[in-house]
């Protein structure tokens, strides 16, 4: 029963989160719901049909579940978002070498994990 309800709350957090990294550039958005939808899953699956039946955060999540896919609308959206963040960080956050090496190898395993997953027909 524990479990349970701490998956559902889990899930309830990343949908907040996801919908914080709706309006935030910098956070994302869809890969909370993706997270949410599986804690739901664990949880209490009438939230995950409830969060799978959202007109806006079900489709992409449905996309990833059914295909592993990510339309050519949140690839564009993911890979300006994660260039621009880290572009920020790199060039007026960030002022260790190693650490901005470090920031520009994950972006690019970021931009390259988008490039790599194919993409959907919606």
């Amino acid at each position: 029963m524990l479990s349970r309800k701490l998956y559902v709350w889990l899930g309830h957090t990343s949908v907040a989160l996801g919908v914080v990294g709706a309006f935030l550039p910098v956070m994302p958005t869809v890969v909370f719901m993706i997270l949410a939808a599986w804690c739901y899953a664990r949880g209490n699956p009438a939230l995950r049909a409830k969060l799978l039946a959202h007109p806006t955060f079900g489709p992409p999540v449905r996309d990833w579940e059914e295909h592993r896919a990510i339309s050519l609308r949140g690839k564009v959206l993911g890979i300006t978002t994660i260039v621009a963040g880290f572009a920020v960080s790199v060039l007026w956050v960030v002022d260790t070498t190693w650490l901005r090496v470090m920031l520009i190898g994950i972006g690019a395993a970021l931009v390259g994990f988008l490039l790599a997953v194919k993409t959907s027909r919606r």
